[in-house]
């Protein structure tokens, strides 16, 4: 039998384990999305929902820009 010189340059049993757990993060993450949007929608209606998705982004990003302005803030000069 001959050396097989492509032994060992798979990507292993790790990466693939990974890439599927964070594509099944992102599908539950998007079911969750639209359920909770889909919640809204039925409750105030449309503009509503867009309203609570709106507000939602905004407290995110505030949340985050905190969250950078404490790290940069931390820095040595």
């Amino acid at each position: 039998m001959a050396y097989d010189d492509t032994e060992g340059r798979g990507l292993g049993g790790k990466f693939w384990f990974s890439i599927m757990g964070i594509a099944v993060a992102a599908i539950l993450g998007g079911v969750l999305l639209f359920i909770i949007l889909g919640r809204a929608w039925y409750a105030w209606g449309g503009f509503g929902a867009l309203l609570f998705f709106a507000l939602a982004l905004l407290g995110g990003s505030y949340v985050y820009d905190r969250r950078q302005q404490e790290r940069y803030n931390s820095l040595p000069e």
